[in-house]
């Protein structure tokens, strides 16, 4: 149970007989014995009892999913069980989000150029959109983007350093939604990119969603079925495992993709986004999500017509 409140972000306490278990503005009160809770209006009785062992508050699994609506895996190994907000992945039809791609974020380049917008630019344009009414959203709120007059979704390739460095300070001082697509095989072995730690930093801030960009970053229509599975799993595996939930969405390296991959894909992965083309239209297919391409030389009028 306690692990179950670290998910929700809550608290857990046990008074007497009774546990509470609170998050945000819920609260759920469990009989340790009889096993009867109550969540606002719901109530019901579980399938056992609520016991200690060794420090522990240990519950029947149908809590975590019937009552908490938590969602679930493991690892390959099936050795460790992962819990995790359920995603609502019935999105409504016919709505336009600019979805806008970076790379990295800093004033000095390597490789690139093109790639690492200027922390003063991205500062003036995370300005822009919350001046003028926009709501930067991750791939998993779709669900209600009929509720959002304004969506924007920022996202950011490969997962280098001043992503974690210069992009997440700015994140946290306009309170801005971003999702940071890693090249999982390359966080802390390469001094160019962010370490898990710092990933799982961002991602429990709750304005970071970690996703996947493939395990080294290959075009996926050279490589065979096999080499796909590889990079499309073990991407999934490796941020399951760092970030204590798997990702859902995958984008491919390069925007390239064929059948197979796509294919792949959708085992593992609710979204599959591309290099570019524009806008997103929901009710469209989520696996060639397309995509603004922000680079290092965009004004703020070209970036002002791609959010918009």
């Amino acid at each position: 149970l306690r692990e179950a409140a670290d998910v929700l972000d809550g608290q857990v306490s046990l008074s007497g007989e009774t546990v509470t278990l609170r998050w945000g503005k819920q609260v759920l009160t469990i009989q340790a014995t009889t096993g009867a809770w109550q969540l606002g209006d719901r109530t019901g009785t579980l399938t056992g009892p609520v016991y200690q062992c060794d420090g522990e508050l240990l519950c029947p699994m149908a809590l975590l999913t019937d009552v908490l609506e938590l969602a679930h895996t493991t690892n390959l190994a099936r050795d460790t069980p992962y819990f995790y907000p359920a995603t609502n992945w019935e999105i409504p039809s016919g709505y336009t989000v600019p979805v806008l791609m970076y790379h990295g974020v800093s004033d000095d380049t390597w490789g690139s150029a093109e790639l690492f917008v200027r922390p003063s630019d991205l500062e003036a344009e995370l300005k822009y959109l919350q001046e003028n009414g926009f709501t930067p959203i991750w791939f998993t709120d779709l669900h209600r983007v009929d509720e959002i007059e304004k969506p924007v979704i920022l996202t950011f390739d490969d997962g280098y350093l001043d992503n974690y460095t210069e992009l997440f300070p700015l994140l946290k001082k306009y309170n801005t939604k971003a999702t940071v697509f890693v090249i999982t095989g390359n966080l802390g072995y390469n001094k160019n990119f962010m370490t898990w730690e710092q990933a799982k930093e961002m991602a429990d801030s709750g304005l970071v969603a970690i996703e996947s960009h493939t395990v080294t970053h290959p075009h996926l229509n050279a490589i065979s079925r096999e080499q796909q599975i590889d990079e499309l799993q073990g991407s999934y595996e490796a941020i399951l495992e760092h970030i204590g939930r798997p990702p859902s969405v995958i984008c491919y390296p390069f925007g390239s993709f064929n059948a197979d991959a796509q294919d792949i894909a959708r085992g593992f992965y609710a979204c599959g986004i591309m290099m570019n083309g524009g806008d997103y239209t929901t009710g469209t297919d989520t696996f060639v999500i397309p995509r603004w391409y922000v680079p290092r030389y965009t004004t703020l009028g070209t970036f002002a017509y791609m959010a918009q």
